[in-house]
């Protein structure tokens, strides 16, 4: 998750143990969310006029529905402040009161759902350039692939069109492709 976080003072501004409030949805009691792992930033500053996106880690030990409610940091080392998330929510229109006198929907929370990582495969391009064919051009790329799931991974699939020609490569040698 990232915070974005704005320094309007004409000072720098030192922000300690930024971290999120995460609970899960629905849930009534606060303790339930002990599955849960948010990374603490230990220390930031902020120059005047700053804006920075601080990146703050979220790891769930189990598939939930997550709600991120408020951020909460130490002003200057001292003040423990706590910030709401939210969203204003919509504008209301049905009735002649609500057209008259803003009304607005409920505030919107950060809603976050985990999925099980049983088997999740992540492809990583090496070659950091646009791969561009024209017909009968033939070119060679290079994939990283990596088990970013629980679970051990025993076959990949690749999917290639009816015109297509696909040929895998381990080192110097060539594996032939079943279609």
């Amino acid at each position: 998750m990232d915070v974005a976080l704005r320094n309007p003072l004409d000072a720098d501004v030192n922000l300690a143990n930024i971290t999120l409030i995460v609970e899960e949805a629905g849930a009534t009691d606060p303790t339930s969310s002990d599955f849960t792992e948010v990374e603490v930033v230990t220390e930031l500053l902020l120059r005047p006029k700053e804006s920075m996106v601080v990146p703050v880690s979220l790891r769930s030990a189990r598939p939930a529905k997550l709600t991120i409610s408020h951020v909460s940091y130490d002003f200057l080392g001292l003040l423990n402040t706590k910030e709401s998330l939210a969203c204003r929510g919509r504008r209301l229109h049905e009735t002649a009161l609500q057209r008259q006198t803003r009304t607005y929907a409920p505030d919107v929370l950060m809603q976050v759902e985990v999925v099980p990582s049983d088997h999740r495969l992540t492809v990583t391009y090496v070659e950091d350039e646009r791969l561009v064919l024209l017909q009968g051009e033939n070119r060679s790329t290079r994939l990283w692939l990596t088990n970013a799931g629980s679970k051990p991974i025993s076959e990949v699939w690749m999917v290639a069109g009816a015109d297509d020609e696909i040929w895998v490569g381990v080192g110097d040698a060539f594996v032939e492709c079943a279609y």
